[in-house]
């Protein structure tokens, strides 16, 4: 966190980072901070958020708080980077479900339905891999078996699968 940026930090700001000078996980100091950092431009606030992450680096609201701040600055290749930053290292399911949402907003947004799904099929599959059996991943389950061919249906291969054999 420089003090030479154009920055103007308010008061509280300017405390909370006396706080994290003092207690660098300091989590309450932080959620303050990078309130107020998330809605400077992204040279300004991207020091602050590699702060946050070195301090706290399993703190999924600090990856989520910085892929919304550079969303808000519509920078999506920054959102990718920080997604693979932060996922396999923080496998919470918060920041999975906040990746699946940027695929499918960002990534699959004006593609034909075959490019959508072949985008967004690898990304839940990785999604359902890091998160497993987590209760709390039942509706992401859901949508994974919703989206895959049903029993009996012809499978042309453009999704990915193996057809079935036929019998001879």
């Amino acid at each position: 966190m420089s003090a030479e940026s154009a920055w103007l930090r308010s008061s509280v700001a300017l405390a909370m980072e006396e706080r994290i000078r003092a207690d660098r996980h300091d989590v309450d100091a932080w959620r303050v901070l990078l309130a107020e950092a998330g809605s400077q431009s992204p040279a300004e606030f991207r020091p602050v958020f590699e702060a946050a992450v070195t301090a706290m680096p399993l703190c999924a609201p600090v990856w989520m708080r910085w892929v919304e701040a550079e969303l808000r600055a519509c920078e999506a290749d920054q959102v990718e980077a920080i997604f693979e930053l932060c996922l396999l290292r923080c496998p919470q399911l918060p920041l999975w479900q906040l990746f699946l949402n940027f695929v499918k907003g960002v990534k699959v947004v004006g593609l034909d339905a075959a490019a959508a799904r072949a985008q967004l099929l690898p990304a839940l599959e990785l999604l359902l891999e890091a998160v497993g059996a987590d209760p709390a991943a039942g509706p992401l389950w859901q949508v994974r078996l919703a989206r895959r061919p049903t029993v009996g249906a012809r499978c042309t291969g453009a999704c990915g699968h193996a057809r079935p054999a036929r019998a001879a």
